[in-house]
């Protein structure tokens, strides 16, 4: 019963710190616009920011993996905690000098969050091995929703006391929710027992071996090129949204509700891959984000409001169902004993996909309008197509993958 009793508290601590980490990520069209609206910078000056914030959450992820050996979670964590209220007191002391921004939000916060999202989801999960990818997903379900929630108190703060108390604010309640929360994490203590007796090693892989595993690849490009989508989606959300005609208030709630399905579909995805494997989810991760293009496009030519909402929900859907795929893809394909590791590698694709941002606000910014974008979008889709259909084809067990080799 201690034992049961235990894992969920962890959970539900996971949930937490996640969900306060999340807003930093996915409300940045709601950060961005008094920046924007102050300094005069550009979108494509601000994607810029989101680029590297993705490449500092990737680089922290690695980096958390490698520590996680020696130090204890909560110290990551700690740490991590810690870079993200020095980035947000920065960032709140802007004088007009860009790169101050790049390196108080994209590097401090965008480090500090990659450190305690893999030290957090490594932990969390290894009190969960029958359930892997239904704890992360609940966890990310957290991460990505917290713009639901906080995404309109952010918003509100902003128009009444100003983006620099509001910077202030959310750094320090972020900071003390992540050090109230992270009290009640702790690795299982069985779980290096179990893999180690219990687990044949021929199940699993290091990071090396991984790496030179065709099934990896396929999946790892599949990731970085639906999650590009969504990547572009989310850095500009709001903008897109008054695009179609919404206005002020239906915008930022729009942003709400790429977060809410966004969230969902970690859970959701999380149930449906220990239920049906990784193939079937990966299907209906990309047959989500082609639906989710195609209404984003009619959406804008034809300035239908509903439509553009829904085509934000299939987006949130198939960019949200992606780390949890992750997760379970590299657990029950490569093995759990170098799990923290290999999950953070496999995480890297959020980097590549995060340029969408940059991309495309630059190409919005020279033509004016969406339509190039639109474009760059669809192609990500349908290359996405091909390689899940190429998956498919691929042993994606460990066993069937050492025969091939």
């Amino acid at each position: 019963m201690f034992k049961n009793t235990s894992r969920w508290m962890h959970l539900i601590a996971g949930v937490i710190i996640l969900f306060f980490s999340g807003i930093i990520i996915y409300a940045w069209s709601i950060w961005k616009t008094p920046l924007l609206l102050e300094f005069q910078w550009t979108n494509a000056e601000l994607g810029i920011n989101y680029t590297i914030m993705m490449g500092c959450f990737c680089l922290g992820g690695i980096i958390s993996g490698n520590i996680m050996k020696k130090l204890f979670p909560k110290t990551v964590i700690y740490i991590g905690a810690c870079l993200i209220l020095f980035g947000f007191i920065s960032a709140s002391l802007l004088a007009g000098q860009i790169i101050m921004l790049y390196i108080a939000y994209g590097m401090c916060c965008g480090f500090g969050i990659g450190m305690i999202y893999n030290a957090v989801i490594s932990t969390v999960t290894s009190w969960f091995p029958d359930k892997r990818a239904t704890a992360s997903g609940a966890m990310m379900m957290g991460f990505g929703a917290s713009s639901l929630v906080l995404g309109a108190l952010v918003n509100n703060v902003i128009d009444t006391q100003g983006w620099r108390f509001c910077f202030r604010m959310f750094g320090i309640i972020i900071f003390v929710m992540l050090f109230l929360a992270t009290q009640f994490i702790r690795h299982n203590p069985d779980s290096l027992k179990v893999t180690h007796s219990q687990i044949d090693a021929t199940l699993n892989l290091d990071s090396k071996q991984m790496l030179g595993h065709r099934s990896f690849w396929l999946f790892y490009i599949f990731s970085a090129l639906i999650s590009s989508i969504g990547s572009y989606v989310i850095s500009s959300a709001k903008d897109i949204a008054i695009s179609v005609g919404m206005m002020e208030w239906l915008a930022v709630m729009s942003v709400g509700i790429l977060s809410l399905f966004n969230g969902l579909a970690r859970i959701i995805f999380g149930l449906l891959y220990d239920a049906i494997g990784s193939k079937k989810s990966i299907l209906i991760t990309n047959s989500l984000a082609i639906i989710g293009v195609c209404l984003l496009i009619t959406a804008e030519f034809t300035s239908s409001i509903p439509i553009g909402l829904i085509s934000f929900a299939a987006i949130g859907l198939s960019y949200g169902a992606l780390p949890t795929l992750s997760s379970g893809y590299v657990s029950s394909t490569y093995g759990p004993l170098h799990f923290a590791m290999n999950f953070s590698i496999a995480s890297t694709f959020l980097f590549p996909s995060s340029l969408s941002a940059s991309i495309g606000s630059a190409l919005q910014s020279s033509t004016g309008n969406y339509t190039s974008v639109f474009v760059m979008l669809v192609c990500f889709s349908v290359l996405a197509f091909i390689l899940g259909i190429l998956m498919i084809r691929t042993p994606n067990n460990y066993r069937k993958l050492e025969a091939e080799t």
